[in-house]
């Protein structure tokens, strides 16, 4: 494993350290040549969405990247998601993404989709477990020079599965591999 590698191109290092899993969540880090592969390992991890009215919305902070320019080169989803015992319907569904920010409304758009796109979660859900899989965003940069940027999980659930004023708890487990490199300053 390499922890800082050489640009011929550029004429000067680059860190490619690795970032930080938070909230719960297990990271394996490796990397080799600039490159850094990450697995987050989710257990059970729970993630609040509630409304006021409409569908319900959630987010976590899965994990810190390292100080620096962030690439990403791609990865996958692969999660389940559990709501039995919840106020969300055993049959329902929704939409998740990863984004360098938490989403604040009922809908997954701009930077709370920029890791990987708005999902479908796969139905049908039985008893409130169902599952979800998606590909992460390949080929783009993320300035994170000044303060590093943080990956949250945003979780909608669609509005005819929530009851109004709910607050209720997603347990997500499953992983998601993220293969990235730090350009440096």
């Amino acid at each position: 494993m390499s922890s800082r590698y050489f640009n011929t191109a550029k004429n000067r290092y680059f860190g490619a350290g690795a970032g930080r899993a938070a909230n719960g969540v297990i990271a394996d880090e490796s990397g080799s040549g600039g490159l850094q592969f990450t697995t987050l390992r989710f257990t059970r991890i729970p993630v609040t969405v509630g409304n006021t009215t409409g569908a319900s919305f959630g987010s976590l902070k899965i994990y810190d990247f390292s100080l620096g320019q962030i690439r990403l080169h791609g990865g996958r989803a692969n999660l389940t998601f559990n709501w039995a015992g919840q106020d969300i319907a055993a049959g329902g569904s929704g939409d998740f993404s990863l984004g360098t920010t938490a989403t604040a409304d009922a809908s997954l758009a701009t930077t709370e989709v920029d890791i990987m796109p708005s999902t479908a979660m796969l139905d049908p859900f039985v008893a409130g477990i169902g599952t979800g899989r998606g590909n992460l965003v390949v080929a783009t940069s993320f300035d994170g020079t000044g303060t590093a940027k943080d990956m949250f999980l945003n979780i909608i659930i669609d509005d005819a599965d929530v009851a109004d004023a709910a607050s209720d708890i997603v347990l997500v487990s499953g992983t998601i591999i993220v293969e990235w490199a730090n350009y440096g300053a």
